[in-house]
């Protein structure tokens, strides 16, 4: 079965931190204003998610379109694992666009602009019908720090949660327009160098050996909290993740010394439980003895509108750690966070309690 060559809308591109969804307010269209479609189109473009006669899949790309009606694809090939690159020409009118490939035959899509930066792609295949459709966002060169109020520099945690039962990771993003993705696997912690550009509320991001393939992101928020609408490997859907702003602030009725007291797991008490020990320090840094293995760990703590406080902890090296929600009752400290203890998919919310001791 032939598919539309430029995009091969099969399983592709699973990209680490990819992503973002479309937004739906009406805009004017900009070829209503007279505008040269072909140059409407130059420049680059990322997909943010795509859709398959209806059913969202994961597959991100960059399509680069000349002002010489010549273009470029950048997409990896996940049997392969490698990046196919295909050079084309191309010729557009106020609704669709055709494009030309070496030995191949044309074909063609058509498009509506949401704003100047956004359009929404819509092919069908020539052999069975199906119809793809494509959210494409303008690559911006640009470095903006500022999404709408929300500073993105800084090192964000993500949380778990039964809403958002996804691997947790660690992401440092610097001004100069390079971050540091940081999340677990098999051996203990991978660590991913990459490059971040922006045009908000996009933020785009590629890996710093990747090709000009970039994902994309619809970042929001503020404060101490960005949500980030985006997909990952193995996701065929978008998904709004949660990530927790690591700070200077750490809550000082949490100074001292406390010990694990009990546990319970999705509500059920739990009669054996390991000792936790941990001493946190006024700068929010503390020397945990874990079952006998002592570790030393950084927290800090921010408080929520919501009443829900947020409590960040890493561990030894700044790697990835964990996020919580906490509350004092009685004296006592109650953490609440969530895991998945059997790697089967099940997330279970876990309660710690905590008793202070001299």
């Amino acid at each position: 079965m032939k598919l539309d060559r430029l995009f091969k809308l099969t399983l592709m591109l699973g990209l680490l931190l990819t992503i973002g969804i479309v937004g739906c307010d009406e805009e004017a269209d900009p070829l209503d204003n007279g505008d040269d479609p072909g140059q409407l189109l130059v420049g680059t473009w990322v997909n943010s998610y795509s859709t398959h006669d209806g059913v969202e899949f994961n597959h991100v790309f960059t399509a680069v379109f000349n002002d010489d009606d010549t273009g470029t694809s950048y997409e990896i090939d996940p049997e392969e694992d490698q990046v196919d690159v295909d050079d084309f020409t191309w010729v557009a009118d106020d609704v669709s666009f055709t494009i030309s490939e070496p030995d191949e035959e044309d074909f063609t899509l058509t498009y509506v602009f949401v704003g100047d930066d956004e359009v929404t792609v819509t092919g069908t295949d020539s052999d069975d019908g199906s119809v793809n459709i494509l959210h494409m966002i303008r690559f911006s060169n640009d470095i903006s720090v500022d999404f709408d109020g929300l500073n993105v520099v800084g090192t964000w945690q993500s949380m778990t949660t039964p809403d958002y039962p996804y691997q947790e990771d660690m992401i440092v993003i610097s001004s100069d327009g390079n971050m540091v993705n940081i999340y677990p696997d098999e051996e203990g912690y991978e660590t991913d160098n990459m490059e971040w550009t922006s045009s908000p509320p996009w933020f785009f991001y590629k890996e710093e050996d990747n090709y000009p393939l970039y994902g994309v992101v619809d970042v929001s928020g503020s404060g101490d909290v960005m949500n980030a609408v985006m997909s990952r490997d193995g996701m065929a859907v978008q998904q709004n993740f949660i990530y927790y702003r690591s700070t200077n602030n750490f809550d000082q009725a949490m100074v001292g010394n406390w010990n694990r007291i009990a546990l319970s797991i999705d509500g059920v008490d739990q009669v054996e439980f390991g000792v936790v020990m941990t001493t946190y320090s006024d700068d929010g840094t503390a020397i945990v003895n874990w079952e006998g293995t002592e570790m030393t760990t950084y927290g800090s703590t921010i408080d929520m509108p919501s009443g829900d406080d947020v409590f960040i902890v890493f561990m030894d090296d700044f790697e990835v750690g964990d996020v919580g929600y906490y509350h004092f009752t009685d004296g006592n400290l109650i953490v609440t966070n969530y895991a998945d203890s059997d790697d089967d998919g099940t997330f279970e919310e876990y309660v710690d309690t905590y008793e202070s001791f001299e």
